[in-house]
C-alpha cells in the first residue's frame, strides 16, 4: 500500500514560512525564519551605526579587548532577543557564535545594565525604538 502525503498549503504571507535552514541542520531551532533573519540583520545595522562599527566587528571574533564593542554586541544580541522569536541557538547561529552561552550571558548583562544604569537603559529604549521604526 503506497503511503500519500497531504499537499502543503500556500500560505498568503510569504515572510510567515519562508524558512532558511539553519548551519547545524539540528537540535533546537533547525530552522530560522528568514523574517527574524531580516529583523537580525536591522538590530546589527543600528547598534553598529550607534556605536560606529561595521557589522562585521558585531559579528566576529575580537583580535584585542574592547568594551564599546563589547558592549555594542551585548546591546545587539539584547534587542534581537527582545525583538525578534529567535532562540538563544538560533541567535548563536546568526551572530555566527559558537554556542548560546555567551547569547545568555549577553543578554543577562543587558538586563541587569537596564536595571541599574539609567543611562544604558535609555541608550538600549534610544536603539530599540529606532529599531523598531525600521520594522515598520
Amino acid at each position: 500500500m503506497k503511503t500519500v502525503l497531504p499537499e502543503i498549503p500556500k500560505i498568503a504571507d510569504p515572510y510567515m514560512l519562508s524558512l532558511v535552514p539553519s548551519s547545524r541542520g539540528y537540535g533546537s531551532g533547525f530552522f530560522i525564519k528568514e523574517s527574524d533573519g531580516k529583523i537580525a540583520e536591522i538590530v546589527l545595522d543600528v547598534v553598529a551605526n550607534a556605536f560606529a562599527l561595521s557589522v562585521e566587528e558585531l559579528k566576529g571574533r575580537p583580535r584585542r579587548s574592547n568594551s564599546a564593542r563589547i558592549l555594542a554586541r551585548q546591546i545587539a544580541v539584547f534587542l534581537i532577543w527582545k525583538t525578534s522569536g529567535m532562540s538563544l541557538p538560533q541567535m548563536a547561529r546568526v551572530l555566527g557564535w559558537k554556542n548560546h552561552t555567551s547569547v545568555m550571558y549577553a543578554r543577562n548583562k543587558i538586563t541587569a545594565l537596564i536595571d541599574t544604569s539609567p543611562m544604558h537603559a535609555e541608550a538600549v529604549a534610544r536603539a530599540e525604538a529606532e529599531v523598531r521604526a525600521a520594522l515598520t
